[in-house]
């Protein structure tokens, strides 16, 4: 098993690497060393409020992440920094990622996860099924409204590509930005 150290040097070269194949994830700040703090933002698509029940659409989203000491074992902090209206982001910034955190995800794959949140679209549905948001306004205007998903259509990542997803399996992107499961690997 991989030191904490280790493991931050590992996400922070798959952040980099995400960074490059999308046009819509961007490192903005890193510290640490190794990284333990990242503010990413997110030029994709999203609905920042709301105005007489129409979506007021931004393409400018921070998100502050904080990996503390017991990551990876414990999620990741993460406070979002711009308005953003959404069922699973409270108004005062904190994300509910809907999903039980694993040591096994990366933080390249959470990132690629929150920008599906901005985006409504894939894993970034989960509220769909969660009976207690964070903004149950933001989860009733979404019920309602499920035909404008995703509200950015766009590639969110450039070029087909293999990459390993963790110790046990390799990946590939297919052009509908799905990552699906292509074998394992044997990487000790």
């Amino acid at each position: 098993m991989m030191d904490r150290d280790e493991r931050l040097l590992s996400d922070y070269e798959k952040v980099k690497l995400l960074a490059q194949r999308s046009p819509y994830i961007h490192l903005e700040r890193v510290t640490g060393n190794p990284p333990d703090e990242y503010l990413i933002r997110f030029t994709c698509k999203g609905i920042a409020k709301l105005e007489h029940e129409q979506p007021v659409w931004s393409e400018d989203h921070l998100v502050e992440i904080r990996l503390g000491p017991s990551y990876p074992d414990i999620a990741p902090d993460r406070t979002w920094k711009t308005p953003i209206f959404h069922p699973n982001i409270s108004t005062n910034g904190n994300v509910c990622v809907g999903y039980e955190w694993a040591r096994s995800r990366y933080l390249d794959d959470f990132l690629v996860f929150l920008a599906q949140m901005v985006r409504y679209e894939g894993t970034g549905l989960t509220f769909l099924t969660d009976q207690t948001p964070y903004r149950s306004e933001a989860y009733q205007w979404a019920k309602n409204n499920k035909h404008l998903f995703p509200v950015d259509k766009r590639p969110l990542i450039r070029d087909l590509g293999v990459r390993v997803l963790s110790n046990s399996y390799t990946s590939q992107i297919d052009n509908n930005d799905k990552i699906r499961v292509v074998g394992k690997t044997n990487l000790g």
